[in-house]
C-alpha cells in the first residue's frame, strides 16, 4: 500500500529569508493550540501515516512539540524540515522521543553563497553543529539541498563534508522550484536547466558513491504529496498551480486528497 504523506506548512513565519522560498506569505495565519489540534485530527482522519512538519520554520510555533507528540501517539511518522537555528540540544532532547527524522536544510558550505541565498553567513556552522548533536542523540538525519545557479558549483564541498562526517539518512538534491511568491520573483536569477541539474547530480553521485544521494526534479516535487498551508488551506500542486480543496480549519467537508491523487493518476494515464 502506498504511503500517505502530508506536508504541513504550519507557519509561514521564518527566521531566515531564502531567495528561492516558495512559502505562501499571503496565507499567514496564527492558530492557537486547539485550532491546530483540529487541523491535525483532520489530517490523521484522511489516513495519513507520515507528516512533514515545515513552514516557514515549524519550530517557531511554540506548541509544535505538543502536536508532534500527539501525532506520534497516533502512530504517525514525524519528519521535521528545519533550518536548524531553533534546534538546540535542549530542543533535540525534548523532541527526540516523538520524531523519526530531521531534514536539515543547507544549500552550500560557502558562507558567502549562503549569505547571497538569504540563509545568513552563520548557517553552515549552525547546521554542522546540529548534525553532530542529532547524530549523537540517535536521531535520523537527512540533508536537503536546493540547487540553484548560485550554489550549483558548491556541491563538492558538501560532498567532502558528508563523506568525512556520514549522516544516518540521505542527502537529497532538489532542483529550484519556481512557484509562488519569492521563488517566482527570483526565477530568472536562480533557475537552472534540467540538463544542468542532471549533469551535476550524475557527477556528484559518481564521485561520492558512499553517500546515500537522491534527487528530485520539479515534476516529482509537485507530485510528492498534498500539503496544508498555515491558514488551513488543503492543496495539491500540479503543473505549477495550487489546487485548493478547502480549508481544514473552517470547512466542514473536504475531499480526501489521497483519493483525488488516485483519480488524477488515472486521468494522466
Amino acid at each position: 500500500m502506498r504511503e500517505r504523506k502530508m506536508c504541513w506548512w504550519i507557519t509561514e513565519k521564518c527566521n531566515e529569508n531564502c531567495e528561492y522560498c516558495f512559502r505562501s506569505l499571503s496565507s499567514i495565519n496564527k492558530f492557537n493550540f486547539d485550532e491546530h489540534m483540529k487541523i491535525l485530527e483532520r489530517i490523521i482522519d484522511f489516513g495519513t501515516d507520515q507528516i512533514t512538519w515545515s513552514g516557514g520554520e515549524a519550530l517557531l510555533v511554540d506548541h509544535a512539540p505538543e502536536l508532534i507528540k500527539y501525532a506520534h501517539e497516533k502512530g504517525i511518522y514525524n519528519k521535521i524540515t528545519t533550518n536548524g537555528k531553533l534546534l538546540t540540544p535542549e530542543k533535540i532532547e525534548e523532541l527526540k522521543p516523538y520524531i523519526d527524522l530531521v531534514a536539515l536544510s543547507i544549500d552550500s558550505f560557502n558562507d558567502e553563497t549562503n549569505k547571497k541565498l538569504g540563509r545568513g553567513i552563520e548557517h553552515r556552522k549552525t547546521v554542522m553543529n546540529r548534525i553532530n548533536h542529532l547524530m549523537a542523540s540517535g536521531v535520523k538525519v537527512d540533508i536537503n539541498t536546493v540547487v540553484t545557479s548560485l550554489n550549483i558549483k558548491d556541491l563538492d564541498d558538501m560532498g567532502e563534508f558528508l563523506r568525512e562526517n556520514p549522516i544516518s539518512g540521505k542527502w537529497k538534491l532538489m532542483t529550484f522550484f519556481p512557484v509562488r511568491e519569492k521563488a517566482l520573483k527570483n526565477k530568472d536569477k536562480l533557475e537552472i536547466s534540467d540538463e544542468e541539474f542532471l549533469t551535476e547530480v550524475k557527477r556528484i553521485i559518481e564521485k561520492y558513491p558512499d553517500i546515500n544521494i537522491t534527487f528530485m526534479m520539479n515534476d516529482e516535487i509537485q507530485q510528492q504529496y498534498p500539503g496544508v498551508r498555515a491558514n488551513g488551506d488543503l492543496l495539491v500542486t500540479r503543473d505549477y498551480n495550487d489546487m485548493i480543496f478547502g480549508n481544514m480549519a473552517t470547512d466542514d467537508k473536504i475531499e480526501n486528497p489521497f483519493e483525488y491523487d488516485k483519480k488524477f493518476q488515472k486521468v494522466k494515464k
